[in-house]
């Protein structure tokens, strides 16, 4: 199985790198992979082809902030033509309405319940993914809404720990001055 993180720019340079997915652990027969619009945006400009070379199985968005709306629904709806699930996570997923109606997103994971979201489906066999849990989508205009479950273990032997492999750090630290190896973590408080 293979996954394709997009993470569209939303604030230029006051961008935070995107957590929300690092903070995803899957297993080693998944096949994932990143495309950053801050650190590589030439994938962007040509990204139906790119996702295509890449030949996912399901892609995910991620959504910060309403900034990130528009340019969700522009690649989201370039992207209907392959025909492949299309996800979104992150605080933009409090405005599942308005992007499930209005953009190429078929399922919006709910707030909070990320991690466990991508253990159910990693651990599914299932074709339908309407049926997984934490999830809304959209069928015949109405809107459904999936039971909450968090799948998180208990005990720290039960928790993941993040792929820092998928993010540029070198890149967001440069561009807002942040000291990754000292005591300053972010150059700008929020």
């Amino acid at each position: 199985m293979k996954f394709l993180y997009l993470y569209p720019s939303e604030l230029g340079k006051e961008e935070i790198p995107p957590f929300e997915f690092m903070n995803v652990s899957l297993d080693n027969s998944i096949e994932y992979k990143l495309f950053d619009e801050n650190t590589t945006p030439d994938l962007f400009s040509n990204l139906e082809d790119n996702v295509r070379n890449f030949n996912p199985d399901l892609i995910f968005f991620l959504g910060r902030s309403i900034k990130s709306y528009r340019k969700i629904k522009n690649y989201s709806l370039k992207l209907q033509e392959l025909n492949l699930p299309i996800f979104l996570l992150g605080d933009l997923s409090t405005a599942y309405e308005p992007v499930l109606k209005n953009t190429g997103v078929d399922f919006v994971i709910k707030k909070g319940f990320e991690r466990s979201f991508f253990k159910q489906i990693v651990k599914s066999n299932s074709k339908s993914l309407k049926g997984l849990d934490n999830i809304i989508f959209l069928e015949e205009n109405n809107i459904f809404f999936n039971p909450l479950k968090d799948l998180i273990g208990n005990t720290l032997d039960e928790t993941d720990f993040p792929n820092y492999n998928l993010i540029d750090f070198d890149y967001y630290a440069k561009e807002r001055n942040i000291n990754l190896g000292g005591e300053q973590i972010l150059a700008k408080p929020f």
